[in-house]
């Protein structure tokens, strides 16, 4: 039986997906099937998606679907075809390298009019799979990386963090809505909205950031008021709530392709998103001065452009190891769906470690060393070890976590590049050690604890 699989897009792991409900009368939906698990295609391997279409629930025939397949390789196709109460619409396309397929498709009536759900057109299907995702490789770091960012904070710590608050009335009792501008470093503030309950005492709510995807505007005024300090800000630092025609012009002249003209993106410090993502920062730092927040919890969210931005802001030197821990069980996740029962893992973290602070994603890359050329090329898989315990040199305490994989005389040679980035990012080369033994292989890294 085929996997039905009916979920959000997001950015990086698209998965076929249904934008509206099937609760109400008269609504056009879509539900969307891949012939396997979408996260497991090899490259060249022939991957067919099914879409259906449907009215209150119900397969509905006679109705114009036109769909177009983008890809990683840069193929655009694209094809009409009419739908059917018995059969699905079938789409059969390959991608020929490691990354991603899209598929989108858009419903009509008989007269070529976009389908409507209460007088709005429906959404259309997108949705997608991947090819070989272990095989993307990442762009390597600029050697000048950490010097260059050095310099940003250094720029946005030189601006005084002061913010303009203008109430906005709206419909929420008990929650507090400001229009909020917040002086940042680069050409434009910090613009969007903020809100937190009337009445809340200092150090009481944990705090909600939200970017918006790519386009021209405004902020939209936060969902979640009365639970928490909540803010959305625009991408680009100007006005809310203006009329349409007031972003129209701005995406027809002065943003025109913005982060997309070459002549900005030659240099970093003029590039579009190196603002950007000085509000990003400007933007934590206002919502972290508020007397209200309780310290601890901090949330960013997006999609697309702002899964961009949210994941700035998530970057962090040091995370605590049980959050590190938290992100290598999703990674995991991941690749269970690819490799069912042949994964098996075993961690071994005491709980008085969790709280100690290591760099982001550097357990992760053991794993994923781990997984890919110990695990994934052997035919019946394996068992990874993740532990952590206590060490340290001399006077100087510390943590040292490593990771245990079979050894596969088949494994594919690795480039090397997860390692030796992880070995850069540590205090000493050496504090990063792998050897192998009886058919095992084990890496390890130590990092300071004082």
């Amino acid at each position: 039986m085929k996997k039905v699989i009916i979920s959000k897009l997001v950015p990086f792991y698209c998965l076929v997906f249904l934008h509206a409900s099937l609760a109400c009368a008269g609504t056009f939906t879509f539900m969307g099937s891949t012939d396997k698990n979408p996260l497991a295609y090899a490259s060249g391997e022939k991957m067919v998606f099914t879409v259906q279409l449907l009215e209150d629930g119900k397969p509905v025939a006679g109705k114009n679907l036109a769909w177009t397949r983008l890809g990683d390789d840069g193929k655009t196709n694209q094809d009409t075809a009419v739908s059917a109460a018995d059969k699905p619409l079938t789409i059969t396309t390959s991608l020929n390298q490691p990354g991603f397929v899209r598929i989108i498709v858009a419903a009509s009536d008989e007269s070529g009019k976009r389908l409507v759900n209460d007088g709005k057109p429906m959404p259309l299907f997108d949705g997608g799979a991947g090819v070989a995702l272990d095989q993307i490789k990442a762009w390597p770091e600029p050697s000048d990386f950490d010097a260059f960012w050095a310099k940003q904070k250094a720029k946005l710590a030189a601006v005084p963090l002061r913010a303009d608050l203008v109430p906005v009335a709206w419909d929420k009792p008990g929650v507090l809505l400001f229009d909020v501008k917040v002086d940042c470093a680069g050409k434009m503030p910090v613009s969007g909205y903020f809100c937190k309950p009337a009445n809340a005492k200092p150090k009481s709510l944990p705090a909600r950031v939200s970017f918006n995807g790519y386009g021209v505007t405004g902020a939209s005024k936060p969902w979640d008021g009365a639970t928490s300090l909540s803010l959305n800000i625009n991408a680009h630092g100007f006005l809310n709530g203006q009329p349409a025609e007031y972003y129209q012009n701005l995406s027809q002249t002065t943003l025109k392709r913005y982060a997309f003209i070459d002549e900005e993106n030659q240099n970093p410090e003029t590039a579009y998103f190196n603002g950007m993502f000085l509000r990003v920062m400007r933007a934590l730092e206002f919502i972290k001065a508020q007397p209200e927040w309780d310290g601890k919890t901090l949330i960013v969210s997006g999609g697309s452009q702002g899964g961009l931005q949210a994941l700035a802001a998530a970057g962090r030197p040091v995370v605590p190891l049980r959050e590190e821990l938290d992100f290598v069980e999703a990674y995991l996740g991941i690749e269970r769906s690819r490799l069912g029962h042949r994964l098996r893992v075993k961690v071994d973290v005491p709980e008085e470690l969790e709280e100690i602070e290591i760099p982001p994603l550097s357990l992760q890359v053991l794993v994923e060393n781990a997984i890919q050329h110990g695990v994934a090329p052997r035919e019946d898989g394996g068992e990874i070890r993740v532990r952590a315990r206590r060490s340290g040199y001399g006077e100087n305490p510390g943590v040292v976590l490593s990771v245990d994989n079979p050894l596969a005389p088949a494994s594919r040679p690795g480039t090397g590049n997860g390692l030796e980035t992880l070995r850069g990012r540590l205090a000493n080369p050496g504090d990063l050690t792998v050897s192998s033994s009886g058919g095992v292989f084990h890496a390890e890294f130590w990092w300071s604890a004082a």
